[in-house]
């Protein structure tokens, strides 16, 4: 039998009997701290149909409120899907780019005395490259020489083609380092990487440092030549790579707006529903890592004759629970589970139910409840399903008689979607996979039928 979370019974609040104090949960999302290795999302590079919009809270009275209903599900005027997700909860660091480049080849022809001064520079930076006994901040200080040459250049010629040939040159220089050096830190199937704190900081500069200086258009006519016509960069690739390092570096305060960039660059192509998973479980680690109460769930119901409605008001949310839900939403708003892929769709309800459970501990009842609703009345056959449903009645519970203004709408909506819930969580296999969860919520139903309805 699976574990369950406890939910109060009602039966102390209506008067029939007592409840004792309430274990914690066993179940929270599982996006771990320092969570890594699984494997990688597949998706699609094409637009997915615009899907329906999550079913509106249909609840009696004002128990849940229209337009905060409507702010949790709701994506803005466009909503992008990108087709897939992240299976097994965790994220995949690999090499984004299959293999190095080849080292330029040493003695490297000068410039001719006609050439311009991007020409010059490039000729200069090769040579740079190619001696195996250079430092990387020399390699560093060439590559920023090119980047400025070429800006320069391109600031005054006239000459398209040759200015296409700047740029190309340029950003190719830069990239195959920072490939070089990317997959000398990470390391590859076959060779370990140094891991080398230094090494993934340069990296990291020059995948920005490409994506600052080429804008969409110019970077659409870029060539490499160089590279295998495979690992040809898009801005969204770059923008990966440079996510993925922050990644593994574990610098979760950056790697999580980072991946958040790459969702902005391209919301529906190959990387995008990794990158919005990505993003979540950096923005979860930094929520951790500054979390100071760690109270769990079934803590709203604890020690209920001595609290009073003050101790239910909703908590200010912090930077790192800000930041959080941000990506949870975008996440949500930016990824489709691929049909018949149930691995995919745990993944997705997951990522729903960490939403609503980091608003729960925050105490915003209603943002909570509307949450847990949706996976409690559609999660039927999902292991946060029974969870969903025994949190969501336990804050229609809270706004019914804890917080003020209370809410006793909210004990006639707890009525109306209990035989929903039992029906779907309850019965045949489930019932019994289910089964200390579902006699606490036959208890619950059991109290809200002995009690007048308001």
């Amino acid at each position: 039998m699976r574990g369950t979370p406890w939910v109060a019974s009602l039966s102390w609040v209506l008067g029939a009997c007592g409840t004792g104090p309430a274990p914690e949960v066993a179940h929270p999302l599982r996006l771990a701290p320092e969570a890594s290795a699984s494997a990688r999302a597949t998706t699609s590079g094409s637009a997915a149909p615009e899907p329906p919009a999550p079913p509106v809270a249909d609840v009696p009275g004002a128990c849940l409120t229209p337009a905060v209903t409507e702010r949790l599900h709701g994506c803005g005027p466009t909503r992008a899907r990108a087709i897939g997700s992240a299976p097994g909860g965790r994220h995949q660091v690999g090499p984004v780019f299959t293999a190095a480049p080849p080292p330029p080849a040493t003695g490297v022809a000068p410039a001719s005395p006609a050439a311009d001064a991007c020409e010059r520079q490039a000729a200069l930076t090769r040579t740079a490259l190619a001696r195996t006994s250079a430092s990387k901040d020399g390699v560093m200080a060439a590559l920023e020489a090119q980047l400025d040459a070429y800006r320069q250049f391109a600031a005054t010629s006239r000459e398209p083609v040759r200015t296409e040939r700047c740029a190309s040159e340029t950003a190719g220089l830069v990239l195959e380092t920072a490939i070089g050096w990317h997959l000398e830190a990470i390391g590859t199937a076959a060779v370990r990487g140094t891991a080398d704190p230094a090494t993934l900081a340069r990296a990291g500069t020059l995948y920005e440092r490409v994506l600052a200086a080429f804008e969409p258009a110019a970077f659409a006519r870029l060539q490499f030549p160089r590279l295998a016509l495979r690992d040809w960069p898009t801005r969204a690739k770059i923008a990966y790579a440079r996510a993925d390092l922050l990644y593994f570096a574990k610098d979760w305060e950056r790697c999580g707006p980072a991946f958040d960039a790459v969702v902005t660059i391209d919301s529906t192509g190959p990387f995008a529903a990794e990158a919005a998973y990505a993003s979540v479980l950096c923005h979860q680690n930094v929520y951790h890592v500054s979390r100071r109460d760690r109270a769990g769930m079934g803590e709203a119901l604890r020690d209920e004759r001595s609290r009073t409605s003050a101790d239910f008001a909703p908590r200010e949310l912090t930077a790192a629970a800000e930041g959080m839900l941000a990506a949870f939403g975008r996440y949500l708003c930016a990824v489709e589970p691929a049909p018949n892929d149930p691995a995919a769709a745990e993944t997705y309800a997951e990522v729903g139910f960490g939403r609503a459970r980091t608003y729960f501990e925050a105490q915003h009842w209603e943002e909570a409840a509307i949450g847990f609703r949706d996976l409690a009345l559609e999660g039927a056959g999902l292991e946060v399903g029974v969870f969903a449903a025994q949190l969501y009645l336990e804050s229609l519970l809270v706004l019914a008689t804890r917080v003020a203004p209370a809410r006793p709408a909210c004990l006639d909506a707890m009525r109306a979607d209990l035989p929903r819930i039992l029906a779907l969580h309850c019965e045949g296999a489930a019932g019994h996979d289910n089964a200390e969860a579902c006699t606490v919520m036959r208890r619950v139903a059991q109290d809200l039928a002995r009690t007048p309805q308001e």
